[in-house]
């Protein structure tokens, strides 16, 4: 074996061991393979879990758990020998013997991932009824106060100036309504399943970060620089901006439902769409 070899397995059995070295983790493990496929209640019920924790275990257990077309997640084959391996080591304190294999995504993709779709950051302030709320409130009161400070007003993902701090305020709010009260019935609509409306609010406040940076660059370059030379420039970075956006919001339903991320896009999608078309018939005076 080459050095590149032992490299590469020591690297794999610190993802291991980082992944399942986690009581909760382990407790989801034995029970699937104790009883079989579960469905999300019975097992969030049984680990007396909220949706936010329980979504986070299963995301980072992927490989070994899988959720098949009925909405019932069990083992996969990784994840009997893992099972196998704990039935037979009921006293071990790690599992890195047991033999799996994982796609590491490198340093790179992970604060990348961290920082546009911020999946940890979401579970950590809707951890709680509480969390959530006095994040919703404080999200809510900082990006206020900051389109008070640019004069800006909102159209859901959209930002534009505004015609007093009266319009400023209550179009954010509403907004922020608008994208709750959306992202609730998308995913409804779209996968059956009801989010948590705390977390869900929380996340959505979170989501209106990108756009908010956005106008405060915005505001404190245009005094010192002239942009309308550069209209389709801030045009193009707008619409980063706003995936930026989307992609939070994916994030937030994923965690405030036990709807993967990957899926969850879908329905952010819809809110940035509905962005476009509002302002397209704005503009066009409809």
């Amino acid at each position: 074996m080459t050095a590149l070899d032992l490299m590469h397995e020591r690297s794999e059995t610190n993802k291991i061991i980082k992944v399942l070295d986690h009581p909760a983790r382990k407790r989801i493990i034995e029970l699937l393979g104790a009883r079989g496929a579960m469905p999300w209640k019975e097992l969030a019920t049984e680990l007396g879990m909220g949706t936010g924790a329980l979504y986070y275990h299963l995301d980072t257990l992927e490989g070994v758990v899988a959720r098949d077309t009925s909405k019932r997640y069990s083992l996969t084959k990784p994840g009997q020998e893992v099972y196998e391996y704990l039935k037979a080591n009921p006293e071990a304190v790690s599992i890195k013997d047991v033999p799996l294999n994982f796609k590491s995504s490198g340093r790179f993709r992970d604060y990348a991932e961290t920082i546009i779709a911020p999946r940890y950051l979401l579970l950590s302030i809707t951890a709680s009824s509480r969390r959530s709320i006095l994040s919703l409130f404080f999200l809510s009161a900082a990006f206020a106060a900051a389109m008070l400070y640019t004069r800006d007003e909102a159209l859901l993902l959209y930002l534009t100036p505004a015609s007093s701090a009266l319009f400023s305020v209550g179009s954010y709010l509403l907004s922020l309504g608008a994208l709750i009260l959306t992202s609730y019935l998308a995913t409804l609509a779209i996968f059956h399943d009801r989010p948590n409306l705390l977390p869900l609010a929380a996340s959505s406040s979170l989501s209106f970060l990108p756009v908010v940076i956005f106008s405060l660059v915005i505001s404190e370059i245009s005094s010192f620089l002239s942009l309308s030379a550069n209209r389709n420039i801030l045009t193009v970075a707008l619409v980063v901006f706003q995936a930026w956006s989307a992609t939070i919001l994916a994030a937030g339903i994923s965690v405030s439902s036990s709807v993967r991320i990957e899926k969850s896009i879908m329905a952010s999608l819809i809110i940035l769409y509905a962005t476009m078309i509002l302002v397209f018939l704005l503009g066009s005076g409809f």
